[in-house]
């Protein structure tokens, strides 16, 4: 399960497995939450499936004492040309390109948490993650 935070500062993860490339840190470091600081040992690239879209989450820190998978909205928004669409009881995050819904986050009742059961990307084909970690910032010089 991802937990959709808007004022999350990256997307984090407790779960080393669900990595698609991953960079160590040379030492670690820290990030604030909201009861102190945590260790953080690296970051890299996940995917995730919802309902036949992957979606890659990127930057995500790899944080092994964090017990919930965080999505920033944020990050998730600039990163991929996305936008929001909220539904009572839902956050749709909408392709800016075809406008289809790539994923949602549903809360339960009247909380004001929204998450989403999202699979890691381990069906994808080696094809497909060469299309996703290519860097888009290089083409574009």
């Amino acid at each position: 399960m991802w937990l959709l935070n808007s004022g999350a500062s990256s997307h984090f993860t407790h779960n080393f497995d669900v990595f698609i490339e991953y960079q160590p840190y040379a030492e670690p470091r820290h990030s604030q939450m909201a009861n102190g600081l945590a260790p953080v040992l690296g970051e890299g690239s996940v995917l995730i499936c919802f309902n036949g879209n992957v979606v890659r989450l990127a930057p995500t820190i790899y944080m092994p004492i964090c017990t919930f998978r965080l999505v920033s909205l944020d990050t998730l928004l600039k990163n991929n040309c996305l936008y929001v669409q909220s539904a009572e009881g839902y956050i749709h995050i909408i392709d800016d390109w075809t406008k289809h819904n790539v994923i949602s986050f549903h809360t339960h009742g009247d909380s004001t948490m929204y998450w989403v059961r999202a699979p890691p990307g381990h069906d994808i084909t080696s094809a497909s993650i060469d299309m996703i970690t290519i860097d888009y910032e290089l083409l574009h010089h």
